[in-house]
């Protein structure tokens, strides 16, 4: 049927907030250019001015560097971490139970670890913090074995959609850009800002132009709020794409093929259910004011109010961050206000939230596993690569700078490119969850294979739906 457009009003208030920071942005720079202009030419003799006080080289840079291998170590180490993380979604199809289990006995090893060499070099508080992390994590791995098969078989069903429609992936990548592109937005319209009530120039006795700078404290505040907002939305609008999909697949018999479910999901996303994903964003766009606020009051000091407040905040943050991603599971699977998404969420946690938690905790480190190990290979490519191309360059200290800056930057960009591959997989993995708690007979009635293997986890989930009459 039609789809309903769900939360319009607070759609239309993003939209506004964006085109207000738009508009502010594009007039300060046009208008007010010439101060502008004025202004970082003034910054610029600060440094010349520093450099030659110094005796230093605003260019320090060597002349006859050849850029080839560092532009190849650079595309080399985003390609490999991409790749990688299409990779590690096929891995995980195969060994998502293996993978939670030896991430599980890790985390025991590296504690006892912290426990032994604390005691060794005499380090108490070191080693008994070590040693009851160590004991804790032992009993939760007791705890939770049982449930290791379920929240493997969600691993591998959620990695196999993944890697069948990557589109979602291409989403997650624009709305990285689009965020990308947003924080430049408000970076250049706080510049601008700035600059223009900064009053007239100043010079110190050494020679040095300093400006007085007088902002008003309402406008910081609301760009920061516009920055959060928007963070939160991009966010989501990935996680209700992935959702979607992850949805669609579920309720398709397997003989029906599908067709471009990525694109679809994506266009509710940002159509029929882009207001609700506004709403949610607000309350956590909120949240992240209140504590940026707390933070710029009681910065440097120790009042144990400000730290409870702190502490109280980051709590809430993170609960209603998580219920968000719920409720936006229920928003893509049955087209509903964020609202009414809400209240089935919370009917859907009085039931489940610990399952719920255990799954999502040992589901996140397979997923944790493969940006770790993407963070390795890229590291080691890129000072490889490096490697090859600088190994006989004359001056060795440079040298040195550089490959292992070129390992820095592959270790950090091979963990946020397959990041962006895997962080769509737990969209997946909580809509199929979702979907199970809810509506297992129809998994049953169209994918009997894989209700199976949910089923053979949780053996309950089958008596429930035995009664049902294949549709």
């Amino acid at each position: 049927g039609k789809s309903v457009y769900r939360d319009v009003f607070c759609a239309i208030i993003y939209y506004l907030c964006l085109a207000a920071v738009v508009g502010v942005t594009v007039w300060i720079w046009v208008s007010r250019w010439p101060e502008i202009e004025a202004y970082n030419q003034h910054m610029y003799d600060n440094a010349e001015l520093a450099a030659e006080q110094n005796s230093t080289d605003l260019n320090m840079w060597p002349n006859d560097m050849d850029y080839t291998g560092l532009v190849v170590t650079l595309v080399s180490c985003a390609v490999i971490g991409i790749v990688f993380g299409f990779i590690w979604l096929c891995v995980l199809r195969c060994l998502a139970g293996f993978i939670i289990k030896v991430m599980l006995f890790l985390s025991i090893a590296l504690w006892t670890a912290v426990a032994v060499l604390g005691f060794l070099d005499n380090e108490i508080v070191v080693g008994v913090v070590g040693a009851v992390f160590a004991v804790l994590m032992l009993l939760y791995t007791i705890c939770i074995w049982g449930r290791i098969r379920f929240a493997s078989v969600l691993l591998e069903l959620g990695s196999m959609i993944i890697g069948k429609f990557s589109g979602v992936v291409v989403v997650q990548v624009l709305t990285v850009l689009f965020t990308i592109i947003w924080f430049a937005v408000i970076a250049m319209c706080a510049w601008g800002y700035f600059i223009i009530t900064s009053g007239d120039a100043q010079v110190t006795d050494e020679g040095y132009i300093y400006y007085n700078y007088d902002p008003n404290g309402w406008v910081i505040v609301a760009l920061l709020m516009s920055l959060y907002w928007t963070l939160e939305v991009n966010s989501n609008i990935s996680h209700c794409t992935a959702c979607g999909v992850a949805a669609v697949w579920y309720f398709t018999p397997r003989t029906r093929a599908l067709r471009s479910p990525t694109y679809k999901a994506f266009n509710r996303s940002m159509t029929s259910s882009f207001g609700s994903i506004c709403l949610g964003s607000l309350f956590v766009a909120i949240i992240e004011m209140l504590r940026a606020l707390v933070n710029a009051v009681a910065r440097g000091e120790r009042n144990i109010c400000a730290i409870c407040v702190r502490c109280c905040l980051g709590c809430l943050e993170w609960c209603v961050r998580y219920f968000n991603k719920y409720a936006y599971a229920h928003c893509a699977i049955y087209g509903v206000s964020f609202f009414k998404a809400a209240a089935q969420t919370w009917n859907l946690f009085s039931n489940q939230l610990i399952m719920a938690l255990i799954n999502d905790d040992l589901s996140g480190l397979g997923l944790f596993a493969g940006n770790l190990c993407s963070l390795v290979v890229c590291g080691l490519s890129g000072y490889g690569i490096a490697y090859s191309f600088y190994k006989d360059y004359s001056d060795p200290e440079v040298k040195e700078v550089l490959l292992y800056s070129l390992a820095v930057y592959g270790c950090i960009v091979g963990f946020i490119l397959c990041w962006m591959v895997l962080v769509v997989v737990r969209s997946a993995i909580v809509t199929l969850f979702v979907c199970f708690a809810e509506e297992p007979a129809i998994l049953a009635n169209q994918r009997r294979e894989e209700f199976d293997k949910l089923a053979e986890a949780r053996p309950h989930m089958k008596q429930i739906v035995e009664n049902i009459e294949p549709v």
